[in-house]
C-alpha cells in the first residue's frame, strides 16, 4: 500500500495525463469505466502502468479479505 501511495504521489507530480483516452466521455458508463482503467497499463508513461497495475492489484486483495472474512466469521 505504501508503494502504491508512492507511485501516486509521482504519477500526481510528474506524468501528464492525456485528456483523450479510451474510455473518456463514453455514451455507456461501465464500458468507459472499463476502458479507461485498462487502457494506461499498456501504453503511456511506465509511472501510470505501474500505478494503475498496483491499484487494480489492491482492490483484488481487498475483495478476497472481504470474501475471506465473511467466510470465517459466519458467512
Amino acid at each position: 500500500m505504501i508503494l502504491q501511495v508512492a507511485v501516486g504521489m509521482v504519477v500526481h507530480l510528474c506524468v501528464r495525463v492525456p485528456g483523450h483516452h479510451p474510455g473518456a466521455e463514453p455514451s455507456d458508463y461501465l464500458s468507459g469505466y472499463l476502458r479507461s482503467v485498462g487502457s494506461p497499463i499498456g501504453p503511456g508513461p511506465s509511472a501510470l502502468a505501474v500505478h494503475a497495475a498496483l491499484g487494480l492489484a489492491v482492490v483484488a486483495m481487498a475483495l478476497v479479505l472481504a470474501v475471506r472474512a465473511d467466510t470465517n466469521f459466519g458467512g
